[in-house]
């Protein structure tokens, strides 16, 4: 027995067994061991038909139109089959096709695999690693559809002294740095030139991330307009990124810049944190606000500086000063008179004394007009400089003298 293909057109007309009248019998019908498709894709399945012996080929084909043939799938999900022997894939598996005539003696089968294929991958654009804290993390990277079949995603470092990746996509961190984590696919099947160059890459931070915030004070009294900076310690030092964010519970109470700084606003109490950018590590400051008060009257909203009552007792006490010194006619500035040169001894009981100008008396005649005008002799001989001593009433008994001149 010979086996002969023929293949017929799309659509076949119901046929019988045995074609009448023609001698040819039909014993067997055949498919194609596998048929491959991808999701969506159609294709028409044509039976092969065996006879006894040679026939002629014209002969054949009319007995294979005498045949009424039925078309199942045991798998719809997978592939369809409509009455023509056209299959369609559905979904992503495997299902049989069978072909059988009306009256059931004769059938054949055909196993198809229906394929997804990659269209893309998804992949963080970036990820970040502490290497003091969260080292690891899946990368998240998924081939796209998620029902795609025979891929997987592989993975590479560009630097593993950064970061490393493993097979099943986890990033763990090794030292502070960047680097890029490539994520393409293998596939079971041969490359087209769609799924050829797919891949997709995420950029890698690995850094020291802030563990603690020390505050030099963690609680202060500040009075009414008074400031005050608040020294914030980061730990580690070598900390990545060691900004750290002010804010104030009460603004009214109290506001603070971003350097720290606290500007007391009213009286009350509020609450200062600061913050790193991540908003994970913090700490608190309780400030505590006083109205502006004067340690010299006890009173409120000024300082001693400017205390009225201060200012006035210091008024009043210069004005009582004052008023107990006697009138002084402004003086010009004095010139040192020169002292009486004293005549050397001349073993008389009383001298005579010469004063710088020339007038001559015995001392105990100085000593008269001293001991009668109440005046020091400086005060006489001062007057000699610039001013006429006789109008002066502390050396009115000087008349004796003359006027200066």
């Amino acid at each position: 027995m010979k086996s002969v293909w023929y293949k017929l057109a799309a659509l076949i007309l119901p046929l019988a067994l045995v074609l009448a009248g023609c001698g040819v019998r039909i014993q067997r019908l055949t498919l194609p061991s596998q048929l491959v498709l991808s999701r969506g894709v159609s294709q028409t399945l044509t039976p092969g038909y065996e006879t006894e012996g040679e026939e002629d080929p014209d002969r054949v084909a009319e007995a294979a139109q005498a045949l009424e043939l039925v078309w199942t799938s045991s798998d719809e999900g997978v592939a369809r089959v409509d009455a023509a022997g056209q299959v369609t894939a559905v979904g992503a598996g495997d299902a049989e096709i069978s072909v059988t005539d009306a009256a059931g003696r004769l059938q054949a089968a055909t196993r198809v695999h229906v394929t997804v294929p990659p269209t893309g991958i998804s992949a963080p654009k970036t990820l970040t690693l502490a290497v003091n804290g969260s080292a690891s993390q899946p990368l998240g990277a998924a081939v796209q559809p998620a029902d795609a079949t025979d891929v997987r995603p592989v993975y590479e470092s560009s630097d593993p002294t950064v970061a490393t990746v493993d097979e099943a996509g986890t990033v763990t961190a090794v030292g502070v740095g960047q680097c890029t984590i490539t994520t393409s696919l293998a596939s079971a099947l041969p490359a087209t030139a769609e799924t050829a160059f797919l891949c997709a890459q995420t950029r890698v931070s690995v850094i020291r991330q802030m563990e603690e915030i020390r505050l030099d004070n963690t609680e202060g009294i500040l009075t009414v307009g008074s400031r005050y900076t608040i020294g914030a310690t980061v730990l580690p030092a070598d900390t990545t990124n060691p900004a750290l964010t002010w804010q104030s519970s009460d603004p009214a109470v109290a506001t603070v810049d971003e350097t720290g700084t606290v500007t007391a606003a009213g009286v009350g109490q509020c609450t200062l944190t600061v913050s790193n950018t991540a908003g994970d590590v913090s700490a608190s400051y309780a400030l505590t606000v006083r109205p502006l008060s004067c340690s010299y009257c006890g009173g409120t909203g000024h300082t001693s500086t400017v205390c009225p009552v201060k200012a006035a007792e210091e008024q009043a006490a210069a004005q009582a000063a004052a008023a107990q010194q006697p009138a002084q006619a402004p003086q010009e500035t004095a010139v040192q008179a020169p002292q009486p040169e004293q005549p050397a001894d001349t073993g008389e009981e009383d001298p005579l004394v010469t004063n710088p100008w020339g007038i001559t008396l015995h001392q105990s005649e100085w000593d008269e007009i001293y001991r009668t005008s109440g005046a020091r002799p400086e005060d006489c001989f001062s007057m000699f400089s610039g001013i006429d001593w006789t109008q002066d009433p502390s050396c009115a008994t000087n008349g004796q003298l003359g006027a200066k001149g």
